[in-house]
C-alpha cells in the first residue's frame, strides 16, 4: 500500500488581502445602454481604454454592478441617453448617492424636430 501526503499550497488571508489592495481609481465613467428588458453597461477607468461591454437582464442587476465599482473608484459617474423609460433608473442612482447624467440624443438622428443641444459633461 503506498502512502501519500498531500502539502497544501500557501493562500492569502483575508486580512493578509485586505492589506494589498490596489488603490482606488480617481473615477469610473459607466455608459449604458437602457432597454425595456435589459441593461448594458460600458466603464472606463481614470484614462484607461473603453471597457468590454457588460449584459445585465435587470436593472437591479445593473445597480449591484455600480454598487460594487464604487468600491474600486472615488467617485462613479453613470451616463445614458434619454428615452421613452422615463428618469427611473436617474433616480435610483441617485439616491445611492451617485452622480448621473442623462444626454440627449443626437440631434441628427431626430427627424423633423429642432437642433438638440447636449450638455457638456466637466472632466469627461
Amino acid at each position: 500500500m503506498n502512502n501519500y501526503t498531500l502539502e497544501v499550497a500557501r493562500t492569502v488571508g483575508a486580512k493578509e488581502l485586505k492589506n494589498q489592495k490596489a488603490a482606488k481609481a480617481k473615477r469610473i465613467v459607466i455608459g449604458t445602454d437602457v432597454h425595456k428588458n435589459s441593461y448594458q453597461a460600458a466603464r472606463k477607468i481614470d484614462n484607461g481604454p473603453i471597457g468590454a461591454v457588460a449584459k445585465f437582464r435587470s436593472q437591479e442587476e445593473l445597480l449591484l454592478y455600480v454598487e460594487k465599482q464604487k468600491e474600486q473608484a472615488e467617485e462613479v459617474v453613470v451616463v445614458y441617453e434619454a428615452g421613452p423609460l422615463g428618469y427611473v433608473l436617474y433616480r435610483a442612482l441617485k439616491a445611492r448617492g451617485l452622480r448621473c447624467y442623462v444626454c440627449a440624443p443626437d440631434s441628427r438622428e431626430q427627424k423633423g424636430s429642432g437642433a438638440r443641444i447636449t450638455p457638456s459633461i466637466p472632466g469627461l
